[in-house]
């Protein structure tokens, strides 16, 4: 019993064993099975530093509020600078409005810009730079300038101040053929002029085209462009009237017209109608034994035949005024003259106006300029232009003595009535006996006579109106 006991005993664990030895090879596992990965663990991304914009800016000039601005401008503000020491460039705007700014300098490296075409006269303008990094960062400037841009005025300095023709005084302007022709006048280095004639194509640059076109010296004469021609009239104290084609030679029109020798008297073509106006007749046998300044008005359609219009216009008597046509009127001012029975000279300021050159009103205006003579007169840009002239009153030479100065006053209206003071320029020299003349959308000042408490000259400069 015991014996088959133990058999079975042992048969039991050989079984056993051998189950064993099975399990223990299913669970190893085979070393060369593909192992699973074993997880690494993310990486942290670094942060993107954002781009920061170039810093804050402020405008420099023109300034806020600027007034009388030049055409031209140049605009400057302060730097922008970036802190990622990016590149910084400025894009500059103008327009007519805070809201309406137009891009006129793009991708600006320097902290100025300068407009080269013309702005328009006395029109207000915004403008203001954005800064910006090659980024694409930007930043406004932290304001937005108005300026408004000068009106229509003199220059500041002359457009040329040694001119190659004389310094003279009493001479003619004109333009004709697309030329400005200066002609005759009363010479500084000579007793008169040779009664030369010059031409210009650009109003600055005179050439003499005819040192003797007379037959002799002319001061105090009139010129004025009609029906084709140059037509000159006065003489220095002959009644003839003279014409040329070509501005160079001259024929002789009328030998002595009918409203006689004159001198200083005004010439003005209107209604297709050449007409004189007033002036000094140095042979003057009428009624008045107070004045040789005459108030008369004549009018010619072909220069050659003339008719009386009126003797007496209404308006008193006067040399050296200004007459021009304004507002489809005729239109006349300052002069002066001497009262042969007080040995008194006399200066005018007042304004008279024609519908018909006959029938004369005076015109009520406000703030009117000093009465004077040498004045230069003309109508520009829908103004009537007055420039400097000599007013009557003590001679800087000497106090005790009248006299008449020169001025350097410029003055304008653009209704006749309200006249306007331009600010003085201190580089315009005062000056009488000048011309101005209206060519290429300018006004050019032509020479004429100073005088101040040192110093009597007669000047060659030129100045611009524009």
């Amino acid at each position: 019993m015991k014996f088959k006991d133990f058999l079975l005993a042992s048969i039991f664990l050989i079984f056993l064993n051998s189950c064993s030895e099975d399990d223990t090879q299913i669970n190893v596992p085979d070393q060369e099975m593909e192992q699973p990965e074993e997880e690494t663990p993310e990486e942290e991304e670094e942060p993107i530093e954002e781009n920061a914009a170039p810093s804050s800016f402020n405008l420099i000039s023109l300034e806020d509020g600027t007034i009388g601005a030049s055409l031209t401008p140049n605009f400057t503000w302060a730097e922008s600078t970036d802190s990622d020491n990016d590149t910084v460039l400025y894009d500059f705007y103008l327009g007519d409005a805070e809201n309406n700014l137009n891009l006129l300098g793009e991708n600006l490296s320097d902290t100025e810009f300068t407009i080269k075409e013309s702005l328009q006269l006395g029109f207000t303008y915004y403008w203001q730079v954005i800064a910006k990094d090659d980024n694409g960062a930007e930043v406004v400037s932290e304001t937005t300038y108005a300026f408004t841009t000068r009106d229509i005025g003199l220059t500041s300095e002359a457009a040329i101040t040694n001119q190659g023709f004389m310094p003279r005084i009493k001479h003619q302007t004109v333009v004709f053929q697309g030329k400005v022709w200066l002609i005759g006048g009363y010479g500084q280095f000579s007793t008169q002029s040779d009664g030369d004639v010059w031409s210009s194509d650009d109003g600055l640059n005179f050439t003499l085209e005819n040192k003797n076109a007379f037959s002799k010296a002319i001061w105090r004469h009139t010129c004025v462009v009609f029906n084709n021609k140059i037509w000159l009239f006065g003489t220095q104290g002959e009644g003839d009237i003279l014409s040329s084609i070509n501005g160079k030679d001259w024929v002789l029109e009328v030998e002595d017209a009918p409203f006689q020798a004159r001198e200083e008297h005004s010439v003005t073509v209107w209604n297709n109608k050449l007409w004189v106006i007033g002036g000094y007749d140095p042979y003057y046998e009428g009624d008045s034994t107070e004045f040789k300044e005459t108030n008369d008005v004549w009018s010619s359609d072909d220069g050659v035949n003339w008719t009386l219009v009126t003797g007496d216009a209404g308006f008193p008597v006067r040399k050296g005024h200004s007459t021009l046509v304004f507002n489809n009127q005729l239109y006349l001012f300052a002069g002066y003259g001497l009262n042969r029975n007080t040995s008194s000279p006399y200066v005018r300021n007042d304004i008279w106006t024609s519908s018909d050159g006959e029938n004369w009103t005076e015109i009520d205006a406000d703030n009117l300029f000093d009465g004077r003579n040498g004045q230069a007169a003309f109508v520009f840009k829908n103004r009537i232009w007055m420039i400097g002239g000599s007013t009557l009153g003590p001679s800087p030479l000497d106090p005790n003595y009248q006299s008449y100065t020169p001025q350097n006053d410029v003055w304008y209206t653009k209704d006749g009535i309200k006249w306007i003071k331009e600010e003085n320029n201190p580089n315009f020299g005062k000056r009488s006996d000048h011309t101005g003349t209206v060519f290429n959308d300018k006004a050019y000042i032509n020479a004429g006579w100073y005088l101040d408490e040192e110093t009597s000259s007669y000047l060659r400069d030129i100045w611009i109106i524009e």
